[in-house]
């Protein structure tokens, strides 16, 4: 009987696990939302036979985490993005070795448009032992150009002012890295294209910053001619002076002689 019922519970797990699996290579196939409810499904059922087993209730939270995460996206409820970051989090308690959880994190923070906390998650599902590919570095290059743009058009409210050149700053910083990661998935969806667009708005955010503090020339320092560095001014100093010690030396005898005369 215990044989048949872990039987039943490992091919509960098993069918969750290729809805998981099939999210974390999301280059070939995307999972819709019906997806994570069926493995919800199955993990809720794997719980009722196994309550105690910790890596059951953490893809359940993982399912779970994605199903707020997609509700959220299709309403645009910070709320329930929010509670989506929570359940995330509670799925990487219970599974601290697993890149999923952190995974989830990164498309999660992408949404709220904090492309740092994602960029973050990531190297964390990376140190985990998952290798990014063209989908994750093609979202993560989205975040940085969306940045970018929102931080362009907010530049506008400060042109001419000193705070304008840290804004553009971040901008052509942020396209930078926007254009690295499109071209390391270049061939994929749209990041072709992405690569032209972004080239062109790092170009224009490169010359407004040469507008706002263009490259300073250096002025060429005027040799003075009485400067002890100048070779020159050495050489001009002795014949001067040789000239002026003989003129003294002339008027002295000129003075001697006009003297004895009387």
């Amino acid at each position: 009987m215990k044989v048949n019922r872990k039987k039943t519970v490992d091919e509960f797990v098993l069918a969750a696990d290729h809805v998981i699996g099939t999210y974390r290579h999301g280059d070939a196939q995307p999972i819709y939302e019906d997806g994570w409810q069926r493995a919800q499904t199955m993990l809720q059922r794997a719980l009722s036979t196994q309550p105690d087993d910790k890596t059951v209730q953490g893809k359940l939270h993982l399912c779970e985490a994605h199903i707020a995460r997609m509700e959220g996206e299709a309403h645009h409820n910070v709320a329930e993005l929010n509670g989506a970051i929570q359940e995330f989090q509670q799925a990487q308690q219970l599974m601290p070795q697993s890149p999923d959880p952190p995974l989830g994190l990164a498309h999660v923070y992408l949404s709220l448009g904090d492309v740092d906390k994602a960029v973050a998650a990531s190297h964390q599902a990376e140190t985990n032992g998952y290798q990014l590919g063209n989908s994750e570095r093609s979202q993560l290059a989205d975040g940085y150009r969306d940045r970018a743009n929102r931080t362009w058009s907010a530049a506008a409210a400060v042109r001419g002012l000193p705070q304008e050149k840290e804004q553009i700053q971040q901008v052509a910083n942020d396209y930078r890295r926007a254009l690295d990661l499109y071209k390391e998935c270049a061939g994929w969806g749209n990041a072709g294209a992405r690569v032209k667009e972004v080239g062109v708005s790092l170009a224009s955010a490169n010359t407004r910053l040469q507008q706002i503090a263009p490259v300073p020339v250096q002025p060429q320092p005027v040799p003075d001619a009485t400067d002890a560095t100048d070779p020159g001014a050495k050489k001009h100093g002795k014949v001067s002076g040789a000239i002026t010690g003989l003129m003294n030396s002339l008027r002295g005898k000129s003075t001697k002689k006009d003297g004895s005369a009387h």
